[in-house]
């Protein structure tokens, strides 16, 4: 059964241990708004906690020891929850109405792919149209790399680069997530004689996000450039940058490692879960 908790000093060293877990959820605690910080959080065992899944509406994290994901399974198959109506909670739900979901579904991410392999065997389908995984990179200390931002770069609040943005991925067709991350956090654009020739922003996880750079563009350093005058902003701001790059985006992968990151070893796999009729 998975038991209701709260994301206390304890647990979180408790998650350091399990490597990936402080970093990911880190943004949350340091107080990154909306999505970013778990609505609940949940441990299989309050005596022994080996497994955390975090909540964010129907987002679902889970984090900590692969010899529990078994019975991790076993309780989501069933619901399995204390208290019994902890989810799908209302925030949960609201998503579920404005989508039109008339059955449980959630977005579920977790390190490596066995959690997911085990859920297909009890019963789950699987809803996503891509199947993908990325490495989970991040920064930490004071801004570095302003020797890097070889060309004008600036930060924008609010819609204005949203047109440019929908260029930026092929996962949002209506645009709306698109427009939450303009609303909900800071978009960056790298210009060459006032045109802007590299774009990108910050997921509602707080996440750096979606830098596009338009093919007639590429090659010139323009993403190199916009990258180092974003990370340089968040770790002003915030003290910590940290993305995600897909496994398959291999320009990306080289870009990031230029920065000497710390790097999550194991991929991160999200998957959409529809629950057993």
């Amino acid at each position: 059964m998975w038991h209701r908790t709260e994301l206390t000093p304890e647990l979180l060293r408790l998650l350091e241990s399990w490597e990936y877990g402080l970093q990911y959820l880190l943004p949350g605690v340091m107080g990154w708004k909306d999505q970013s910080h778990p609505q609940q959080c949940f441990v299989d065992d309050p005596a022994d906690p080996r497994l955390l899944l975090a909540s964010i509406d129907i987002n679902l994290i889970v984090l900590g020891d692969p010899a529990r994901y078994p019975q991790a399974v076993a309780d989501l198959v069933g619901l399995s929850f204390d208290p019994p109506d902890a989810w799908p909670d209302e925030a949960a739900r609201e998503v579920m109405a404005k989508h039109d979901v008339t059955h449980t579904q959630a977005g579920v991410e977790a390190l490596g792919p066995a959690l997911h392999e085990l859920a297909w065997a009890a019963g789950f389908t699987d809803k996503s149209d891509r199947h993908e995984s990325a490495h989970f990179y991040w920064l930490e200390g004071p801004p570095r790399f302003a020797e890097r931002v070889k060309h004008p770069c600036r930060v924008v609040e609010g819609l204005e680069l949203y047109e440019l943005m929908c260029r930026a991925t092929d996962y949002d067709e209506s645009g709306e997530y698109t427009r939450k991350c303009l609303e909900t956090g800071p978009s960056f654009v790298c210009e060459v004689g006032a045109e802007p020739v590299c774009w990108s922003c910050t997921h509602v996880s707080g996440a750096m996000g979606m830098i596009y750079v338009p093919p007639e563009q590429r090659n010139r350093g323009y993403g190199r450039t916009l990258a180092a005058f974003q990370i340089d902003y968040m770790l002003k701001r915030d003290g910590l940058a940290w993305c995600f790059v897909l496994g398959t985006n291999t320009p990306s992968l080289k870009m990031m490692e230029s920065f000497s990151p710390g790097r999550i070893k194991e991929q991160v796999y999200w998957r959409q879960w529809r629950w057993p009729e």
